[in-house]
């Protein structure tokens, strides 16, 4: 089995663990066999998009399901994040019955290439989408949104 771990990313395919609350760096581990496509995306941002998020890590944003950019506006900051990468309404994956992953995500700030990110500092500005199965990516998706459930990640705290 091949596991893809984050060094600075804590759930276990199975069981959670979590830092404690001083602590604001937390460790991601997911099982690759289970989220292939999202697994690759990761390798892709790693090792093709010379994303070192083994070291620098990414940095959590605490109000990506609840803020909006501005006033009056229809999405979350999560969904301008995805739609500045390529991963919005009509993206490319949609026409291949596929679903849009991209990395970093959009629930930190180094999310949409760095949108939304005012203030911040060691963000990223770069990243990778990837079309991966819709099932590996909603399986993805559950993991790391327990993952940040149970580690009670604080704004800004480093994946």
């Amino acid at each position: 089995m091949l596991f893809l771990s984050f060094v600075s990313l804590a759930a276990l395919f199975g069981g959670i663990t979590s830092a404690t609350p001083a602590t604001t760096s937390h460790v991601f581990t997911f099982d690759c066999e289970a989220a292939k496509g999202p697994c690759d995306t990761h390798c892709f941002a790693r090792f093709c998009g010379d994303l070192d998020y083994t070291t620098k890590g990414f940095h959590f944003d605490g109000t990506y399901t609840k803020s909006r950019p501005r006033k009056g506006s229809k999405g979350t900051v999560a969904d301008y994040r995805g739609a500045a990468i390529g991963c919005g309404v009509r993206n490319p994956c949609e026409s291949l019955g596929l679903s849009c992953d991209e990395v970093p995500y959009a629930s930190t700030y180094d999310g949409g290439l760095g949108c939304f990110a005012q203030g911040k500092t060691g963000v990223y500005y770069s990243g990778t989408i990837h079309c991966v199965p819709v099932g590996e990516h909603a399986a993805f998706n559950k993991l790391l949104t327990t993952f940040y459930e149970s580690a009670r990640l604080r704004d800004g705290d480093k994946l």
